[in-house]
């Protein structure tokens, strides 16, 4: 899976080519991957077709869809693929995504991209982390709706409770052992054994768990995401009770996590963060109709454009269907007029709304049109 940034997104959509060739279409992780080539190869044609009938002749043709062809054979993109593929190519770039969305087969050849589809990658998308706890490991977790990556941490947490032990003066006759989760899912605590006696040690994890606590302090510093915690629940329960990070959600996910992969542990961890979400969005709702009347909100393309422009814009509400097309210019003037997503040089203004407000810091929502305040096509709440 690849990653692209709001800086990338705003990027793409800023790119003036004088042929821009934006192409998606679904893949799958596993199974049928042979299929995805055969796919591509038939888009390719269909590129090629739409090329031709732009005035393009044959030789630029077949240099500008040269690096798409090659990807036919290139076996190690197929074997990692994610959800869905996107590629953009203009004469002078070529950009390649595997990203964790499924996208319809779409082929758009224009004077610039065509980025609607990606705009679910960054819409109700919060981000939040999760934290996998165990006497063995830690892991820390950064994620959203769609996507998740580890945060490398290793240099600042102790990376199991081992790691505190090492300089530990233990009693005379008696030897560590790592602890581990027993087939109930409880602690079964590090434990000390010596002269047959053995004896709980949650002390010894509460002290690991407090290391574990300030180390991740000095990598989040200021955090404001909400954090998840995985792992067995005394182990969860013993964190929260040293714990110093100030949005750790009430429910996690129990079990070892040791035996989950990165990808399990967002999708667990996600289940139990969109609630958490859903309630911040009904929040913005209901201060864009408190604030609407007021000045500081907007519901009209004209102005809620060059606000976004000037990083204006905290929330934004939109429906993905809905489309205005025109122009704008740096000035901040805004002229709509007749287009589509194939033909005419217009651009989509809804989406240029939507990056623009991203790149400004702004929280956008996609919702269907039936859900946007006063019945408009778009409804934004304005920081000033």
């Amino acid at each position: 899976m690849d990653l692209i940034s709001r800086n990338e997104l705003h990027e793409l959509m800023e790119d003036r080519g004088e042929v821009s060739l934006s192409l998606f279409m679904p893949t799958h992780r596993t199974g049928d991957t042979q299929q995805d080539p055969i796919r591509l190869k038939n888009l390719i044609k269909d590129a090629e077709d739409k090329l031709t009938r732009q005035g393009l002749g044959e030789d630029r043709i077949r240099k500008f869809l040269r690096p798409l062809r090659e990807l036919l054979d290139d076996n190690s993109i197929w074997q990692y693929m994610s959800d869905g593929l996107a590629i953009f190519r203009t004469d002078e770039r070529f950009d390649l995504y595997r990203l964790p969305i499924s996208f319809k087969e779409r082929v758009i050849v224009k004077d610039r991209f065509y980025i609607k589809p990606l705009l679910p990658i960054f819409t109700n998308n919060g981000h939040f982390y999760v934290l996998a706890l165990s006497q063995n490991q830690i892991r820390l977790l950064k994620g959203t709706r769609h996507t998740v990556n580890e945060v490398e941490i290793h240099d600042s947490v102790p990376q199991g409770i081992e790691d505190i032990m090492v300089d530990k003066r233990l009693p005379e006759g008696f030897q560590f052992h790592t602890g581990a989760s027993n087939k109930g899912g409880q602690i079964r605590a590090a434990v000390f054994h010596g002269h047959g006696e053995e004896y709980d040690q949650k002390d010894e994890i509460r002290k690991y768990l407090r290391e574990v606590d300030r180390g991740l302090v000095e990598i989040i510093q200021g955090g404001q995401l909400p954090m998840v915690l995985t792992g067995v629940e005394e182990i969860q329960a013993i964190y929260k009770q040293v714990n110093s990070y100030p949005l750790i959600m009430n429910d996690g996910v129990n079990g070892n996590p040791d035996r989950l992969s990165n990808q399990e542990l967002h999708q667990k961890a996600w289940d139990i963060i969109e609630p958490y979400y859903t309630s911040e969005m009904n929040r913005d709702l209901e201060r864009f109709n408190e604030l609407h009347g007021l000045g500081r909100t907007t519901v009209h393309i004209e102005e809620a454009l060059p606000a976004a422009v000037q990083g204006r814009i905290e929330s934004l509400f939109f429906a993905p269907e809905e489309h205005i097309w025109g122009s704008y210019d740096d000035g901040g003037n805004v002229t709509i007029n007749s287009s589509s997503e194939t033909t005419g040089s217009g651009v989509d203004l809804m989406d240029t709304l939507v990056v623009k407000t991203l790149s400004g810091g702004g929280t956008v929502y996609a919702v269907e049109p039936g859900d946007i305040p006063n019945g408009s096509q778009l409804a934004g709440i304005l920081r000033y």
